[in-house]
């Protein structure tokens, strides 16, 4: 859905595909934003596990008022704004892809499975 969106975004031509491509990347992020703290619970220890949730959710509006600024800052034209968008998903593309194939399963899962013992660590 990333690559749809982002493709769409660079090449829309009206106001209506643009607000499509919008919405697809904010389905997107939505998916993955429960994954991430659903993993944040599985993945960080109980004693640090409060403050890595609080940390996550703080960090994301942090990300949003950055945007945000950065696109007030920088007043260019719509073609570098496009061209720097498709930039960044050339390296964002490969780097979501290899993070996500070298995340492990879940522990619990694995567990279920008897593929690790239980009061293994892996």
């Amino acid at each position: 859905m990333y690559v749809v969106g982002s493709v769409s975004l660079i090449l829309s031509i009206n106001y209506a595909l643009l607000l499509f491509s919008i919405a697809i990347l904010m389905l997107a992020v939505g998916g993955e934003y429960n994954t991430v703290m659903i993993s944040s619970h599985e993945y960080f220890p109980s004693s640090i596990r409060s403050r890595a949730v609080y940390l996550i959710l703080n960090f994301t509006n942090f990300g949003g008022a950055l945007a945000t600024a950065l696109a007030l800052a920088n007043i260019t034209s719509v073609v570098l704004q496009k061209l720097a968008l498709g930039l960044t998903i050339l390296i964002i593309i490969p780097v979501l892809y290899l993070l996500r194939s070298l995340i492990p399963e879940s522990q619990y899962w694995l567990r279920a499975r008897k593929v690790i013992p239980r009061g293994s660590v892996a």
